[in-house]
């Protein structure tokens, strides 16, 4: 969804032809390939956490099952409708990730075997679909859906593909402005015979959204209905509908006799349009906003509303299908660890009773699966999603780390802890169960502290390196269990290669980082330690290094504070072996076109590389810079000033790649003087400040240190001082669209 197109077509186009006539072992090897392009040219969307899960439950919240965990490139991400069963597989989509990034379709056994992406929707054709959304509907060995964006009018589309992923097919384009289709379809289709029908949110008459049918060829498309906001009408369906006795039924999150969405019915011919239900998001026996879909079962409709009702966190409910009856069955409430709150999705048949999933609540509030009864008795949770423990420490480093799932971040403090050194921890996504995983002890020559830069997550090791302790006491690399087990010191630094800085990266099994004066690598197990370059200063070298080093290929990239033309700091590439050694860019001193002293790491996107300097620019309070990988085209992009309360001063930590824009913060500026959080685009010059800290108060942090950490849509970072302790405090901004 956010990745540049240009960049799509460019990745696409070269591997359409092959991708028509290949195999199935060529198919993967060029999935491969491509996750492998998008990693090189920095595209955040490649990330193995937090993209979702395929997963499964007893009824009875018994054998919790973790199927498939999905990771954006190579499979998809964030899933999107109803799982469809058909001769021991599940078939699903994702909304988007891919190939392309637009999004896929994709098998899996049912118990978690062979799952194999059938289609890559790309978003810069026209005759393909984006953003897929609903279920598919199976019929024999084809399948039916939708996508939200792509299509010649990039207004959503209608699809047929194969169960073995062959023949797919555009039946239809929807259009943003034709009054005689609809645009954005939400909900799913829904077969009878050789017909299709189903609803868009948007289009139609007057924009409210549209019923439509069309033959499973793609002919015949019709628009039956088409909602607005008048009292006996609704407004923007987002659900699949019902087919029953010759009538279709459904819900719109707007519109009715007072705004807050309706139930209807209509023939599905088109004729004979009545609204059942319109809800009033106030009364304690009604709802607001039904989402998902409902569920028939005889003459009686089941459904959810998203808030209000009696307890004002939504509702489930039922109706009859003749209008009468409508029934609160269930009011669900905040913050009970035995309820949830928010339904998420449709109702499902579980036996004799309804279940479903609520987004948040719960014995930890991450979300439910609870089962009622149709006559709104018996409400229990099956199961709540969680997580676990506590300790602490003081004054955090380094940047956040995430899990693979994404539900847990590791982190490092420099003081606190059994030794006042430093710890390493564990916090859940959410804030709770902070977990104190190790106490470092400078004091013990197997053992070390004063913990530097950020955690290296590979598998399940985390790799790090403290500035004090091991055997020589000049600092040492780590590595630890992400349980806490197994710390081992893998590498001492001596005095003459001098104390670690930034954070480890590692490529295969190696480790690649610097220290005050030299870059190194050395295996994951602590063999093979090498001096690949030591820093001399003047005019061709850098000296004092600053942050992590960029891996791109077999070259790294990397900035030093001083050295360089003007002993003002550089950009320097190497290669992996320590061949190659080349001056990018000297920085230059109180230049309104340059910078000086660089801050951060360089972050990769294509073939150019971004980064920051604490000072220099037009107010020599710091810039934000673009060079080429071949060191071309060097060009400050923004620069901060220490006077304007929608501006930063003197920048900290690595930039951070959302989408196109990049992400960061500054030490101090903004309105309270105690830092800030911006943005700023790739390809432009729109600076935005996103974010002031307030430094004093308690709820609030002082003075970011390091940097942010992108998890699903939301960034993580750490300030050094501030919150309720005056010690600093972890924090997360989002969600990001």
């Amino acid at each position: 969804v956010f990745r540049d197109r240009d960049s799509r077509r460019i990745i696409g186009h070269r591997r359409k032809k092959l991708l028509e006539n290949a195999t199935a072992h060529e198919k993967n090897r060029a999935r491969l390939r491509a996750r492998a392009r998008l990693r090189v040219r920095g595209e955040t969307e490649y990330r193995p956490y937090s993209f979702g899960t395929v997963f499964s439950i007893g009824a009875d919240g018994s054998n919790n099952t973790l199927l498939h965990s999905f990771g954006y490139a190579a499979d998809g991400a964030y899933p999107t409708g109803s799982l469809a069963l058909s001769d021991g597989k599940l078939y699903g989509m994702t909304s988007v990730g891919g190939m392309w990034g637009g999004g896929t379709i994709f098998s899996i056994g049912i118990h978690g075997s062979n799952y194999t992406v059938l289609r890559d929707f790309e978003p810069s054709s026209s005759t393909d679909g984006s953003a897929p959304y609903g279920d598919l509907i199976l019929s024999g060995s084809t399948m039916y859906g939708m996508t939200r964006a792509g299509g010649a009018s990039d207004a959503g589309t209608i699809f047929s593909i194969g169960t073995d992923g062959t023949g797919f097919t555009l039946l239809h384009s929807f259009h943003l402005t034709s009054l005689s289709n609809g645009s954005k379809p939400l909900g799913s289709l829904i077969l009878s015979g050789s017909t299709l029908y189903g609803t868009t949110n948007y289009g139609g008459s007057v924009d409210g959204g549209t019923i439509f049918s069309i033959s499973t060829s793609g002919t015949g498309f019709s628009v039956l209905h088409s909602f607005d906001a008048a009292p006996t009408n609704g407004k923007y369906p987002e659900n699949s509908l019902i087919l029953s006795g010759g009538y279709l039924y459904g819900a719109t999150i707007g519109g009715g006799a007072n705004g807050h969405g309706t139930i209807f019915r209509i023939g599905s011919d088109g004729s004979g349009f009545t609204l059942l239900h319109s809800f009033d998001g106030n009364s304690l026996s009604n709802g607001k906003s039904p989402r998902g879909s409902l569920l028939l079962l005889g003459s009686t409709l089941y459904g959810t509303t998203i808030s209000a009702g009696p307890n004002g966190y939504g509702t489930i409910f039922s109706i009859a299908t003749s209008g009468a009856s409508f029934t609160v069955l269930h009011g669900f409430r905040k913050k009970i660890a035995s309820d949830g709150e928010t339904p998420l999705g449709s109702l499902i048949l579980c036996g004799s009773a309804l279940c479903g999933m609520t987004s948040v609540g719960g014995a930890s509030n991450l979300g439910t699966i609870f089962s009622i009864g149709t006559d709104g008795s018996g409400f229990s949770l099956v199961h709540s999603f969680d997580g676990s423990t506590s300790s602490e420490g003081t004054w955090p480093v380094g940047n956040l780390t995430p899990n693979a799932s994404g539900t847990k971040l590791y982190g490092m403090t420099t003081l606190g802890g059994a030794n006042r050194v430093g710890t390493i921890f564990r916090i859940d996504i959410d804030g709770r169960n902070l977990t104190r995983l190790h106490s470092f002890d400078s004091s013990v020559a197997s053992n070390a502290g004063q913990p530097q830069g950020s955690l290296l997550l590979s598998g399940s090791t985390l790799y790090g390196m403290t500035l004090d302790g091991g055997e020589q006491g000049s600092g040492a690399i780590f590595s630890i269990e992400t349980d806490g087990s197994g710390f081992t010191l893998i590498h001492s630094f001596s005095a003459e290669i001098g104390s670690p800085l930034g954070s480890l990266i590692i490529s295969g099994g190696t480790l690649y980082g610097m220290t005050a004066s030299n870059i190194f690598s050395v295996g994951t197990s602590g063999s093979n330690f090498t001096d690949l370059h030591a820093f001399t200063g003047g005019s061709t070298d850098g000296l004092a290094p600053k942050g992590n080093l960029t891996l791109s290929g077999t070259t790294l990239f990397g900035m030093t504070t001083t050295g360089g033309t003007n002993n003002e700091g550089t950009i320097f590439s190497i290669g992996t072996d320590g061949s190659g050694f080349a001056l990018l860019h000297s920085f230059a001193d109180n230049s309104a076109t340059n910078g000086r002293t660089p801050e951060g790491s360089l972050i990769l996107v294509g073939s150019t590389l971004y980064g920051m300097t604490e000072r220099g620019g037009t107010n020599d309070y710091g810039t934000i810079f673009s060079i080429g990988t071949d060191g071309s085209g060097f060009a400050v992009r923004h620069s901060f000033d220490n006077a304007s309360a929608l501006n930063g001063s003197r920048p900290y930590g690595d930039l951070a790649l959302f989408g196109t824009k990049l992400y960061g913060m500054t030490i101090v500026g903004g309105a309270h003087a105690a830092g800030a959080l911006f943005s700023i685009g790739t390809t432009g010059w729109d600076f935005s400040l996103l974010h002031s800290f307030k430094g004093s108060s308690s709820a609030n942090g002082s003075h970011p240190r390091d940097s942010l950490v992108l998890v699903g849509k939301s960034f993580y970072g750490m300030t050094k001082n501030g919150g309720a302790n005056a010690e600093g405090t972890i924090f997360s901004y989002g969600e990001l669209y």
